[in-house]
């Protein structure tokens, strides 16, 4: 079969020995966002923990189960990316939004129960309204580089089911059950990328439009200044402060949901459903 070449360019990553974290250095605030680890070869590890400001949020196994720890942690799946050896396992997290500040990625690589690697990634959150940016291109481009690798591979296997099925070798039915099943997981693995480039790209239509309104503000507020005075300054300050406290309070309401998550398992499981996601987004949209 064809082999995944071009899936070592995802998220800038080659063959690594050890785990690699990538994510943005730099996030807006109070938004969702997402981030990856690439794991060690499996046959080097047991398990790797995933922290997020020291507070264990996923926690990655060599059999492909990830388990999520954590109530914010709104979505987590691992894909092997390179199947034909025992490299290209990464798991991919979607995690709520954080507050303005420098946050930090841990991981911690254990080996039967012996620690064999720590890594860390500063992460700075910034201000929504005055700092916005989009997620990177490259991020995109390389989620759906990945996707086209997928889908090649699904044909390819399909390919190579149909032949099966129509030859007279023996263990058919065994290397064909195998087949099956090697499709079946690679288009759950398509369909949950799919569901990333999705939410990314509503997020930067989120953030657009966001920029927008950020600029008409500033843009009306210097046309009224001249006028208003010290006046304006004022009610400018206690629309802030309405604003603030309505942020506050849907924040907090968002985080009594998200405590009520139960945790999911990949693929059979995957993370399928976007209630909250939604919620959120209409509750930013209200903002």
């Amino acid at each position: 079969m064809k082999k995944l070449t071009l899936l070592l360019l995802v998220l800038m990553l080659g063959l690594v020995s050890a785990a690699e974290i990538n994510a943005p250095k730099e996030i807006p605030a109070n938004l969702n966002w997402s981030f990856s680890v690439d794991l060690n070869p499996s046959n080097e590890f047991t398990e790797t923990e995933i922290y997020f400001d020291d507070l264990l949020i996923v926690t990655a196994y060599n059999d492909k189960t990830p388990i999520i720890e954590e109530d914010f942690v709104l979505k987590a799946f691992l894909f092997d990316k390179q199947p034909e050896d025992n490299t290209g396992l990464t798991v991919f997290i979607s995690y709520f939004g954080i507050q303005e500040g420098s946050h930090s990625i841990k991981t911690k690589t254990f080996n039967q129960g012996n620690l064999t690697e720590e890594k860390e990634f500063e992460v700075k959150s910034v201000d929504t309204i005055t700092a916005i940016q989009e997620m990177p291109e490259t991020f995109k481009e390389d989620v759906g580089i990945l996707m086209k690798e997928i889908i090649n591979k699904i044909n390819d296997s399909k390919q190579e089911l149909d032949l099966l099925k129509s030859s007279t070798e023996q263990n058919v039915q065994e290397k064909t059950s195998v087949l099956e099943q090697e499709i079946t997981e690679l288009e759950n693995a398509l369909n949950e990328l799919n569901k990333l480039k999705e939410e990314t790209e509503k997020q930067n239509e989120l953030t657009e439009q966001n920029k927008n309104s950020v600029t008409a503000a500033e843009n009306k507020t210097q046309e009224n200044s001249a006028l208003t005075g010290f006046y304006d300054f004022s009610v400018n300050h206690a629309w802030m402060g309405a604003v603030f406290l309505i942020v506050l309070l849907v924040l907090l309401a968002l985080f009594q949901v998200y405590k009520m998550k139960s945790n999911q398992t990949v693929f059979e499981e995957v993370l399928s459903d976007k209630d909250l996601d939604k919620e959120f987004e209409d509750e930013t949209s209200l903002e």
